[in-house]
């Protein structure tokens, strides 16, 4: 990594983090029913993706393999149908 790479690389983290206390400031001020509402929501997406989702893990969980990830991170890494419904 270069000089030029790590300044990138710092940037965009600390624009990672400005935005994730935008998001934490909102979440604050949110009520609990938009908070169940947008989970709801969430869920109900995953739920309807599940097949591509389990399609582009099983395609991650390789390159995982190919690069000799250890077992504990595979397993960390890998989805099922039952991980998603949980």
């Amino acid at each position: 990594m270069n000089l030029r790479d790590d300044t990138l690389w710092k940037a965009e983290l600390l624009a990672m983090g400005a935005v994730a206390r935008e998001a934490a400031r909102s979440l604050r001020e949110t009520t609990s029913a938009s908070k169940t509402v947008a989970l709801m929501a969430a869920a109900s997406a995953l739920r309807a993706n599940a097949n591509a989702i389990l399609a582009a893990n099983a395609t991650d969980i390789d390159a995982a393999r190919t690069n000799s990830l250890g077992a504990a991170m595979l397993d960390r890494l890998s989805l099922n149908p039952q991980r998603i419904e949980a």
